[in-house]
């Protein structure tokens, strides 16, 4: 990352020395060209994408997210969603909304529910579930939480589609497996499954956040005068939903959920920034 900000900080310096903060969405939409959003960069994710717009796999069904963690942080630290104004779905789960519009498409409907149990220093829900609804079909879970004390699930993606479930797993070297065989459920038989890795990571990396990627693709931006996969509208969409879910949990409603939708300008910024990508990491072997 240090390697990747040295290279290009000449030219972007005037961008760096010059933060620009607001809070007001006019402001946000109409002035930032990017915010920095990781998991639209991570390998993994892009490659996932690229699986299932490949119809390879048929329709998807259902795309599943689980992150279980323990996040604890006092209410002096600025992680603290006292300081945020949310909970564990604003502050955690926008990422994941982010994921599922890109994934998934346009949104319909959907909604929210919280717990405060076991997370007591949160002002909001430190355990959330969501459950959207898309044009397409499909349907988009997140279950989540930052009161972990053990876990099984972890960080966990899986997407059952109509030839099978795709899963990525990015705590065993990054890969995706892909579940299929299963027969025609009969009362009483034990089912049988097969499975297999159908990609790994093999950049030599270390699996952590992967933040060079978004800042490699940032500098792209402001030298070449590219748009960001990420700009300050496209960023604000899964804020948005969030806020929508939140009013309908609070009021007891399913909110309309359509007006979030990404836009087709923006999908196919991103598979061509997947494809770019691509050629990169093939010219590095």
């Amino acid at each position: 990352m240090c390697d990747i900000i040295r290279g290009h900080a000449e030219a972007v310096a005037e961008v760096l020395d010059h933060p620009f903060i607001t809070t007001d969405r006019r402001e946000l939409t109409d002035k930032v060209d990017a915010v920095l959003i990781v998991l639209p960069h991570y390998p993994g994710i892009r490659k996932l994408k690229e699986l299932l717009d490949s119809g390879e796999y048929g329709r998807i069904m259902q795309m599943s997210v689980w992150t279980e963690q323990l996040t604890k942080h006092e209410e002096t630290e600025w992680l603290c969603t006292a300081r945020l104004g949310g909970g564990q779905l604003f502050s955690h789960g926008c990422h994941y909304i982010d994921a599922m519009l890109r994934i998934l498409g346009k949104p319909v409907k959907g909604f929210h529910v919280g717990t405060r149990v076991g997370t007591p220093w949160l002002m909001r829900e430190g355990t959330s579930a969501l459950v959207l609804s898309f044009e397409k079909g499909a349907l988009g879970y997140h279950g989540a939480t930052w009161g972990a004390r053990g876990t099984k699930m972890g960080y966990d993606w899986q997407i059952m589609t109509e030839r099978g479930l795709l899963e990525l797993d990015r705590y065993n070297g990054e890969r995706i497996r892909f579940y299929d065989g299963i027969a025609n459920h009969v009362p009483g038989v034990t089912e049988t499954r097969s499975s297999r890795v159908i990609w790994e990571r093999d950049d030599g990396t270390a699996v952590t956040k992967d933040t060079y990627f978004e800042i490699d693709h940032f500098a792209d931006c402001v030298l070449n005068g590219k748009k960001p996969i990420t700009d300050g509208e496209t960023a604000l969409k899964s804020l948005q939903l969030i806020w929508a879910l939140y009013d309908g949990e609070k009021n007891n409603y399913v909110p309309d959920l359509s007006q979030f939708d990404l836009g087709e300008e923006n999908h196919e910024n991103y598979r061509s920034y997947i494809k770019e990508m691509n050629e990169k990491t093939q010219k590095c072997k």
